[in-house]
Parts: C-alpha cells; sequence; structure tokens
C-alpha cells in the first residue's frame, strides 16, 4: 500500500580502464510518499567519491554522503514523528608503508523525536595500523588464501594444518583505534563518550587462544552524559542504577554521570577501583568487602 515520487538522480562516473581510479558523484532533489498509516520525505541526497586502486589492492581514498532533511510520520494526529536535519558521512583512508589508515566521520545538526529535540551530533572513528594486504585478502576472499609475502616482511602465522590466517597478519603491525569524539546535545545537557583500544600484534600465537586474547588488548574509555537521562532510563528499576554507583561503575559528579575504564594486560580498572572480567560480563560475583566512593564530589 505504499506510493512514492521520486524526484529523479543524476550524477557522472569517470575511470580508467583498469579500474585503478574512480570518481563519481550522484545527487537526487528527493523522494517522498506513504501509506495509509505514515508519509515520509526525504530532500537533497547527495553522494560522492574519489578513490584509487591501492598496490595491495585496496581502493582507497574519500567517500562523502549527506541528506539534507528526512521526516517519518505517522498520519494521525499527534502521532509518532521522526525528523533528521542535516545528516552528513565522510569517510577517508590511505595506505602509508604498507598499512592501513582510515577516519569516519557522522554529522548531524538535529534529531527530533515526538517533541524532544537532540542535536547537534557527531561522531569521529579513527583506525590505524592494519596490514593492507591482509585487508584486501579478507575484502576480496572472505576467508585464508594463498597470496604472496608482504614486501615488509611480515611473519605469517600458520594454523590449521599450514593454513596462514589473514586475521593474524591484519593484526601485526599493532592496530590501533579510536573512537576520538562521540558528542550529542540533548535536552538535559551533553553527552560525550571517548575510547581508543590498541592491539598488541608482536605475539600472534596468543590469537590462537580465546583466553589469551585480553593480553594482547589495552583499551581506555571515558563517557559522562547528564544525570536524567539514565534516571529516565532506569525509572523502573532504581535499584539497577544505585547498585551501579556503589559498585563504582558510575559516578555521580553533579547533574553528571561519569565513567572512565582502563584495561590493560587483562587487567580491569574502572574509576579508579580494580576490576574482574567477569564483573563487567555480568557473571556473579562475591560481595565485596567494602563499598567503594560513588561521587566524585565527595
Amino acid at each position: 500500500g505504499w506510493q512514492a515520487q521520486w524526484q529523479g538522480l543524476q550524477g557522472s562516473v569517470v575511470y580508467t580502464t583498469d579500474f585503478g581510479h574512480v570518481a563519481a558523484s550522484f545527487r537526487s532533489a528527493g523522494i517522498e510518499g506513504g501509506s495509509a498509516a505514515s508519509v515520509f520525505d526525504l530532500r537533497d541526497f547527495l553522494w560522492t567519491a574519489d578513490l584509487t586502486r591501492d598496490e595491495s589492492g585496496l581502493l582507497v581514498g574519500d567517500v562523502g554522503t549527506s541528506v539534507e532533511s528526512f521526516r517519518l510520520a505517522s498520519r494521525e494526529e499527534g502521532g509518532p514523528r521522526f525528523e533528521l536535519d542535516r545528516w552528513q558521512m565522510h569517510q577517508s583512508n590511505e595506505v602509508r608503508a604498507g598499512s592501513f589508515d582510515g577516519e569516519l566521520e557522522f554529522r548531524i545538526q538535529a534529531i527530533r523525536v515526538g517533541d524532544q529535540t537532540f542535536g547537534p551530533g557527531r561522531v569521529e572513528l579513527q583506525m590505524r595500523n592494519l596490514d593492507a594486504r591482509s585487508l584486501a585478502r579478507l575484502q576480496n576472499q572472505g576467508a585464508p588464501g594463498d597470496a604472496p609475502h608482504d614486501s615488509q616482511g611480515v611473519t605469517r602465522t600458520a594454523v590449521d594444518g599450514g593454513a596462514t590466517s589473514p586475521l593474524f597478519d591484519l593484526v601485526s603491525r599493532s592496530p590501533h583505534l579510536e573512537l576520538r569524539t562521540l558528542h550529542l546535545a540533548t535536552p538535559s545537557g551533553n553527552l560525550e563518550a571517548w575510547m581508543s583500544i590498541d592491539i598488541d600484534g608482536s605475539r600472534p600465537e596468543l590469537l590462537q587462544e580465546l583466553f589469551s586474547l585480553p593480553l594482547l588488548l589495552e583499551v581506555r574509555a571515558e563517557i559522562e552524559c547528564p544525570a536524567q537521562i539514565l534516571d529516565e532510563l532506569y525509572r523502573e528499576r532504581e535499584e539497577e542504577l544505585l547498585e551501579l554507583r556503589s559498585d563504582g561503575w558510575i559516578l555521580l559528579d553533579g547533574e553528571r554521570y561519569k565513567s572512565r575504564l582502563e584495561f590493560d594486560q587483562g587487567e580491569l580498572v574502572v574509576n579508579g577501583l580494580r576490576k574482574s572480567l567477569a564483573e563487567l560480563l555480568g557473571q556473579p560475583e562475591e560481595t565485596p568487602a567494602e563499598i567503594p566512593q560513588v561521587s566524585l564530589a565527595d
């Protein structure tokens, strides 16, 4: 029962005969429609790309997408409504000395859900030091296969009777993944988060043992949000929120909840308190002998 009216698509693609370089751009003024129950409207869609094939086999460069506005609403008066203004995405990546580095950024001017408005918002992700040839193998084959040895002399780890795993090679350069920015303005204040993950690729033999994987990880994370957000989420389960505070997983600082996590060589520290992985995974633990401090202000 859906109907839609599309205002067309215009664009161009320019490429070399071997597809070693591709430049493309597509634009649409929008599409609108709906059903007996709801209506939608998308305006000013744009997608661009400028990509070059690296010697590793990966297409690297820039890709961008933007939407000026999107509306989805019930036809009933006072029914649910969702609106989005000025959504943008930009991806940029390159290969340097055999390492794949990339950045991904999302931006949004406003999100409206019912009568509440959120935004502006921004998310920035970064990855560095992924092995480019191994990433290309995974992208093209999706499974281990025969490939020439990396020009940088990366040692391949043999498993399963001599077959090589591109997953091991992928982390051989000790990759770094980072959520550089997560920011969202809300009616009660800003939501902020940051996280970084480092993987030690110098000991690939540990990748074969599930219980050894934590020894290869170094994680840092910080998050803070208006207290009102969690208070609303746990309105029907206040005892769970109080337990998170009393166990030291979150700290109340004025009108904001904050938390800082550090994980290194299998050791987990949350807000200065040593924790176990079992606690993080929600598995039962013995009752602590001492209740930790629950507020930064105390």
